[in-house]
């Protein structure tokens, strides 16, 4: 788990400034960035915390296109999100972000020392968990299932499937934690591979990210309203791929739901 932060908050605020040097001092790559949809998206978006700082400049209904963007991203990327503030400004933040994907909430003054501690804890607790996490790829191209398969191999155990049948054969005997599903498939597509694995009483859970080589707001909108964890681009890089599922791994709702594997 990579010790970067994106702090998202009033970039003038001495106490903002005090808490990103007080990270980047115990060596976290800390991307200051103030509340504004653009900064944050030119930032990048995959960091694996997020930390959210309000005060008086940051919080009111003024920005509630801002909370939105923030919810939907760590919603997509699985972030470790923290917030700090008020406890006022809390409950106010919380009529826009839904308190169940926030992984902590700190007082403001913050101790940041505290923050640094439990930031530190938690990329240990995530590091001392040694046991591989199962993919399965579903996909009726070989060059990509292969180019998927290299790209994750390093820390995950990866299977493969060529069609949704043998994907649902496969895990009739073989439990995954995470299905990787092309939506693009002929024949039968991924949206009908997807209904068919939710009709499966024993495999039904499994959290589903889908592969898509469109981004446009079309597909996106439609792939937002299905019940799966996020849809991954083929054309992101290995670098960028590996990390959203490790972000997803890490994230507070699969932790939530699964635990960490012994």
């Amino acid at each position: 788990m990579d010790k970067e932060v994106l702090l998202i908050g009033n970039t003038k605020s001495f106490m903002y400034n005090a808490i990103a040097n007080g990270l980047e001092h115990e060596g976290f790559n800390t991307s200051r960035v103030p509340m504004i949809e653009d900064e944050i998206r030119r930032a990048g978006v995959l960091q694996p915390f997020w930390i959210l700082y309000l005060d008086e400049e940051t919080v009111g209904k003024e920005f509630r296109d801002q909370y939105s963007f923030v919810k939907e991203n760590v919603l997509m990327n699985n972030p470790r999100f923290l917030i700090i503030g008020h406890d006022d400004e809390l409950q106010d933040i919380f009529q826009f972000i839904p308190q169940d994907i926030i992984t902590k909430t700190y007082p403001r003054p913050i101790n940041v020392q505290q923050l640094v501690s439990d930031l530190n804890r938690i990329i240990a607790d995530e590091e001392g968990d040694e046991a591989k996490k199962r993919i399965l790829i579903v996909d009726d191209t070989p060059a990509s299932l292969h180019s998927l398969q290299k790209s994750l191999l390093q820390k995950y155990d990866v299977y493969m499937c060529n069609s949704g049948m043998s994907a649902i054969t496969f895990l009739v005997k073989d439990r995954v934690d995470l299905i990787l599903l092309d939506v693009e498939m002929p024949i039968v597509d991924g949206m009908q591979v997807l209904e068919m694995l939710r009709s499966e009483p024993t495999i039904r859970d499994i959290p589903i990210m889908f592969l898509t080589s469109k981004s446009d707001k079309e597909h996106v909108m439609k792939a937002a309203k299905l019940n799966i964890e996020s849809y991954l681009l083929k054309s992101m890089s290995p670098r960028l791929l590996v990390r959203s599922i490790d972000n997803f791994f890490e994230s507070p709702s699969y932790l939530k739901r699964f635990g960490k594997k012994d």
